[in-house]
């Protein structure tokens, strides 16, 4: 595929607005010699994003298979790079929300050629509450910002029939299940498979659904076959987790209760808010920040408007 020299003007603004807009953001923490990294990020995912390409850790028990695990993110490109360079975590961890951001961006102004509605687009999935609330779980941020450049790709095909994009798809599809967190891969695999499904049926003959359902097809097995190398090895070794053990009770104990549905368009329905005198103790179900939803205010009003002038 080969990129013009409008394609590069054209998304040079937006990715510098992006990027500058990420960059002010957080600089109360990358101009203080803070790591934007607690929890889970401070104690896992930051010690092995250093650790590199690391296959066996002998520091574990007597020893553990640490590129089988998914969370190490050991294939993931992004973090092959930027472990390299020194002090890069905060870059790490702003990446993933500048790519979800711009890939939004990018996939909704191929939609409706609206800018306004793209950049509404972008951060409100960038800024929500679900990639606010798992800051400190970077295979979750970071498996999530895929999907939108799928959808883009999956768009591409069907409109312009591009190869190109075919393969762009498979490689964010790859970096998505290489970015560790097989939840979110499956979510956005099975969403994917849905969006080629039904999109299928908007083309005008039956050789163009036909093409369309079988570059769909390719594009979800190249992108599988890629991210094989990770599948393989973390497979055997899940079987010798004790999860595979887990009941259907506790395996569904983490999901959104519906008595908490509610908390997608009142985030502090359940306490939590630190604004006073808002301020109650969380009394929802097990933890807040995993069971946060919410996409913003304007984000639901936008949406509701939406649907009605639809």
């Amino acid at each position: 595929m080969k990129i013009s020299h409008t394609f590069i003007l054209r998304n040079a603004g937006p990715m510098l607005f992006i990027f500058c807009f990420y960059v002010l953001f957080f600089s109360p923490i990358i101009f203080s010699d803070r790591l934007l990294a607690f929890g889970d990020g401070l104690t896992y995912y930051l010690p092995n994003f250093y650790s590199g390409i690391l296959l066996w850790d002998p520091l574990i028990a007597s020893g553990f298979p640490a590129a089988a695990d998914p969370q190490t993110m050991t294939w993931y490109p992004p973090a092959i790079v930027l472990a390299n360079l020194t002090g890069s975590w905060n870059l790490f961890v702003m990446l993933a929300y500048m790519l979800a951001t711009y890939f939004m961006f990018s996939y909704v102004h191929y939609l409706t050629e609206s800018l306004t509605g793209a950049i509404v687009a972008g951060f409100a999935f960038g800024l929500s509450g679900f990639m606010s609330a798992h800051m400190d779980h970077t295979s979750i941020i970071h498996s999530a910002v895929w999907l939108p450049l799928i959808l883009l790709a999956v768009e591409k095909i069907r409109r312009c029939g591009s190869v190109g994009w075919l393969v762009i798809g498979a490689i964010a599809l790859c970096c998505c299940a290489l970015a560790g967190h097989p939840q979110i891969f499956v979510y956005t695999a099975l969403l994917c498979c849905a969006y080629v499904f039904f999109t299928g049926f908007g083309t005008s003959t039956c050789m163009r659904q036909w093409k369309f359902f079988c570059a769909g097809g390719v594009m979800l097995l190249l992108g599988f076959g890629l991210a094989a190398l990770l599948f393989a090895p973390a497979m055997e070794l899940g079987n010798l987790s004790l999860r595979q053990k887990l009941s259907f009770n506790e395996f569904n104990s983490y999901s959104l209760p519906a008595d908490q549905i509610l908390g997608l368009l009142f985030p502090y329905l359940f306490g939590g808010s630190s604004a006073c005198p808002f301020w109650q103790p969380y009394f929802g179900l097990w933890n807040h920040g995993e069971l946060t939803g919410y996409a913003g205010l304007t984000t639901s009003i936008l949406a509701a408007v939406g649907i009605v002038l639809s």
